[in-house]
């Protein structure tokens, strides 16, 4: 009895809101149906009759269950399956996300940030632009055989190389990596004199970037020219720095170890260039599936 009066202080207003619908305790139903659609191995199981009745509240059996956000009932010990057995699995996702069906039966709908209309909730990605700033401050970097003030390495160019990156389908990791060979991250004097740090080169000389765009807009660039690379075939490190014309480093001095080296250091893989993230429409990133 404990959960019922709980639920009778919950809902002892004529009209209560509960996230979704209104729920009236007067009468003892929602004013309006349930949102969720009727679906084969669905919400509205066929073996479960009150589940098709959807004004009740949690399938007429208020004592064992409770509807929090007026969608679909949960086990008061937990939340249900969503076919009218509190004593089956849970499949909630927990910590306030809920599904409204079973994400394992491809009929899953998950109403926590992130996630789609059939599936679970995405994986954050590993790495984030504080993971790569936090890499660029405390990786030594050397000009001239003394400590480079790395004028690159802030929370903002990192933040742009996690967006600029990633919108180009370009592991975040490899600009981090290349930007620390073309430039110790900005420490260079030519890369402070042109806010270049990828190296980037037009007619033979440094892109200037200090009157259009700066630090930002090389960025763009380098992403962009990289996704280019990788596109048409140049999906590891050494075949970026093979030197080879149409590469992404030409000449005989090319080389990739450093690269490499610092790419696998941040937990990237060498061979496979592309990003490993998205970015989903609530600005987070999130592991490729």
């Amino acid at each position: 009895m404990t959960n019922l009066r709980v639920r009778r202080r919950l809902y002892s207003a004529t009209s209560d809101g509960v996230v979704q619908r209104y729920y009236a305790s007067s009468y003892g139903r929602f004013n309006t149906p349930d949102p969720y659609q009727a679906a084969a191995n669905g919400a509205n199981d066929p073996s479960t009759p009150q589940s098709w009745n959807k004004y009740a509240y949690v399938l007429g059996d208020p004592v064992n269950a409770i509807d929090p956000r007026g969608t679909f009932e949960v086990c008061c010990g937990g939340e249900d399956d969503g076919f009218g057995d509190c004593g089956g699995d849970d499949w909630g996702g927990g910590a306030g996300i809920w599904y409204d069906q079973p994400p394992s039966g491809g009929n899953g709908v998950y109403n926590g940030p992130g996630g789609s209309s059939t599936s679970p909730p995405p994986t954050p990605c590993d790495f984030s632009a504080q993971t790569l700033l936090g890499y660029m401050q405390s990786t030594p970097a050397y000009v001239n055989g003394q400590p480079s003030s790395k004028p690159f390495a802030t929370l903002a160019n990192a933040a742009a190389i996690m967006a600029d990156a990633v919108a180009d389908n370009v592991d975040p990791r490899l600009l981090v990596a290349i930007s620390f060979l073309e430039s110790k991250w900005g420490g260079s004097s030519g890369s402070q004199r042109t806010d270049n740090a990828f190296g980037l080169m037009s007619n033979g000389q440094l892109i200037n970037f200090t009157s259009s765009g700066g630090w930002a807009a090389g960025i763009v660039l380098a992403a962009s020219t990289l996704e280019t690379h990788i596109s048409n075939g140049q999906t590891s490190v050494s075949s970026l720095y093979s030197g080879n014309p149409g590469a992404y480093c030409v000449g005989t001095g090319c080389n990739g170890d450093v690269v490499a080296n610092k790419l696998t250091a941040l937990g990237g893989n060498v061979n496979s260039l592309a990003s490993p993230c998205y970015q989903g429409s609530d600005g987070q990133f999130y592991e490729k599936p």
